[in-house]
């Protein structure tokens, strides 16, 4: 991947700043964005982690404690109460996506 060093660097703090190239085309990056990341990645793994973990034990003791003939005889019921939730999260989703597309849309016309 070529980097080509930009001569305008010098204006943002001295960040350096580079243009890579990649499948989608020519692309601005900097290397402090990338550690930015790095450490958010970093930040948000623990928590990710512990959510999963959690998941896994509530399986596990939601499995140990219900027979499976509960189960399999509530498993209509649940799919209509999921396939409700998983609407009602959709909508939600679309409108947030809307929202932030728009707040975008407006910064970009006074940057």
């Amino acid at each position: 991947m070529p980097l080509i060093a930009d001569p305008l660097s010098q204006r943002d703090g001295g960040r350096a700043w580079f243009f890579t190239t990649d499948a989608i085309g020519l692309k601005l990056t900097s290397w402090m964005s990338a550690s930015r990341t790095l450490k958010t990645v970093k930040a948000l793994l623990r928590p990710v982690l512990l959510g999963i973990a959690m998941a896994e034990a509530g399986l596990l003791v939601v499995r140990t404690c219900v027979s499976s003939s509960d189960l399999h005889n509530t498993n209509d019921v649940v799919g209509n109460y999921l396939q409700t939730l998983g609407t009602i999260y959709a909508v939600l989703l679309a409108f947030v996506v809307y929202v932030v597309w728009s707040q975008f849309n407006e910064t970009r016309t006074y940057v």
